[in-house]
């Protein structure tokens, strides 16, 4: 079982928190009627270690899938779990901001837009910015 204070760690370190903008889907499998742009959000986590992934997608939901090296190691498998639904975003940031270093003020403002308390673009914006910020 992983421990919250693990899984806060593990997240500050190889995790990611973002809110992207679909421009919308031309597929009929993913639309009824007329669908446009929308807001996507995620959080997960991408490393070569699999074991660990199936562990947080077995406490905290989400799915594991293999995910594109971009690094240009090309013998390199990588995986990431990920979250996409606001109710597991919400459950699993719930959890592990407490213990959150790096990624806390990317965590509440990610929960303050969910909740609705911040406008999706203004949070957009402010997760970019936190991303560029080193202390």
């Amino acid at each position: 079982m992983i421990h919250d204070e693990y899984a806060a760690g593990l997240f500050d370190g190889e995790g990611s928190i973002g809110i992207y903008r679909n421009k919308g889907s031309k597929d009929s499998r993913y639309r009824s009627g007329k669908r446009g742009p929308c807001w996507i959000r995620s959080v997960a986590i991408n490393m070569c270690w699999k074991p660990i992934l199936l562990e947080f997608s077995d406490r905290f939901g989400g799915s594991v899938k293999t995910h594109r090296d971009n690094s240009g190691k090309r013998n390199k498998v990588l995986w990431q779990w990920k979250l996409g639904s606001r109710a597991s975003i919400v459950s699993f940031l719930t959890v592990i901001c407490p213990h959150l270093r790096e990624k806390r003020e990317q965590a509440e403002t990610m929960l303050l837009e969910i909740s609705g308390d911040l406008s999706t673009q203004v949070a957009c914006d402010d997760l970019k910015r936190l991303k560029k910020v080193s202390t």
